[in-house]
């Protein structure tokens, strides 16, 4: 697994005495949040205080989505001791056997962690530079000619300083503060799918002894193993119910985070679809033949329908989603405390 070579995975703010390495992977932590979360932040409000009528979902919706990956590195590094325990478990074979499709298993999860690494090493990077490039027709590049304060648009996402900084230093900063944020926080959200093929190869092991037990013709051997199947079946169950609270524990949030962010992204499609129509009644369509004028009409009429990104069967994704999706999650959390 590469997740132990991440840089917040050994850190253990719970533990009594913290080393150099331990506090300088704190400030790490720290200075993140300032440039994924405090900065875009105060970006948006200097923004909001001039404007009303530029739409921010895109840059909400970053926010929000470096946010919930923050959130996973500081939930990594207080539960990384109950990661590396379910991570032993899984890779135990000693006490109840060793399945035959365990090192196939462990291959191919390397095979895909490794791969996914490699993946969320190059992505953060390539996408840094889109966004530099795309950075200078944005809507922050209007507001940083009318003004005078330093918003450094030209970035991998807008920020507001309070004194001047050389781009280049911002977007340097950017990148590599996206590199240490997204992918060793991505790694961990796919680490999920490791974990579950390991666990299935411990349920493949079980079916195959219990296929075989009741061929045994001597009752205690049979009731011997027969019990040794009981006890491995339960040790299954309960590394199932531990991947589950690790997992609840440290990547529960991103269900919400991924329906806000998609909810800000969808909502600048609806939005701009809605005001078609009235872009459409102020043209000077009076000035045109009828048939021109019924063209005008009709895509008017079309215009009334906003478009909008599909989340079947849960509906559309957009603002009212999210808040569905944490009304859900709350009332299951109430039914949960109810039942303990």
């Amino acid at each position: 697994m590469v997740c132990k070579y991440f840089w917040f995975f050994d850190l253990n703010p719970n533990k009594g005495r913290l080393t150099a390495s331990d506090v300088s992977k704190i400030v790490l932590l720290v200075a993140l949040f300032i440039f994924q979360v405090i900065l875009p932040t105060l970006h948006l409000v200097q923004v909001a205080k001039v404007y009303d009528d530029i739409s921010s979902s895109e840059d909400i919706a970053d926010l929000i989505g470096g946010a919930g990956f923050l959130l996973i590195c500081y939930k990594t590094m207080y539960n990384n001791e109950h990661f590396n325990r379910v991570f032993r478990e899984l890779t135990d074979t000693k006490r109840f056997g060793k399945p035959t499709t365990f090192d196939a298993a462990v291959k191919y999860c390397r095979l895909v962690s490794t791969g996914f690494l490699l993946y969320t090493c190059v992505t953060p990077i390539f996408y840094a530079f889109v966004s530099v490039r795309e950075s200078r027709h944005g809507t922050c590049m209007k507001h940083q000619m009318e003004t005078t304060k330093e918003l450094y648009c030209i970035s991998v996402y807008p920020i507001w300083l309070p004194f001047k900084v050389d781009t280049s230093v911002i977007i340097l900063s950017q990148m590599f503060s996206a590199w240490q944020l997204y992918t060793p926080s991505a790694q961990i959200c796919s680490s999920i799918y490791e974990e579950i093929i390991l666990l299935l190869s411990h349920m493949d092991l079980l079916s195959s002894r219990l296929r075989n037990v009741f061929y045994v013709r001597e009752t205690k051997k049979r009731s011997r193993i027969l019990g040794h199947c009981a006890e491995y079946h339960s040790h299954i169950v309960k590394l199932a119910l531990e991947v589950n609270e690790l997992h609840m524990n440290i990547t529960g949030h991103m269900a919400l985070i991924w329906a806000v962010s998609m909810g800000c992204i969808s909502n600048q499609l609806l939005s701009r679809s809605t005001a078609m129509a009235e872009k459409l009644y102020c043209t000077p369509w009076y000035l045109g033949t009828i048939e021109e004028q019924k063209i005008i009409m009709f895509m008017i009429m079309r215009a009334q329908i906003p478009l909008t990104l599909s989340a079947k069967p849960f509906g559309n994704y957009e603002y009212p989603l999210a808040i569905t999706i944490a009304k859900t999650a709350y009332s299951y959390l109430t039914v949960l405390q109810g039942t303990t």
